[in-house]
């Protein structure tokens, strides 16, 4: 299978995805709209999924492995060249976030991720 046409059949997966979990959101949205217009209604508090409410700060770590796309011509290149294995450029990833509550429907994260690889050549 070419490059291009895995690239495409991801894509493709993506929208697919996209799609369907919006569908259940557009008609749960129509629903309301639709019961809104018929009687007024008091909004009900938010459930609490939480023992103790739901949190305003949050932090969380992540680990992985990156799988670098050798594929291209300057990867055969540089590895013709410099005697590394295509395997050499694979790495682990390290990454953090850090989130605040503004709302209850709206947060602000920040996140970071730090990866390395290096890799002596003849």
């Amino acid at each position: 299978m070419s490059h291009r046409r895995k690239v495409r059949s991801r894509a493709v997966v993506v929208v697919v995805v996209a799609l369907l979990s919006w569908l259940p959101m557009a008609a749960a949205a129509q629903s309301i709209g639709d019961t809104a217009r018929r009687a007024p209604r008091v909004p009900a508090p938010l459930p609490s999924d939480f023992m103790r409410g739901r949190p305003r700060v949050y932090f969380g770590f992540d680990t992985g492995f990156l799988f670098a796309n050798t594929g291209t011509d300057l990867c055969d290149f540089i590895t013709d060249q410099l005697t590394l294995d295509k395997k050499a450029f694979n790495t682990p990833v390290l990454g953090g976030r850090f989130g605040v509550a503004v709302t209850p429907r709206i947060d602000v994260v920040v996140g970071l991720e730090f990866s390395q690889s290096e890799n002596g050549s003849q």
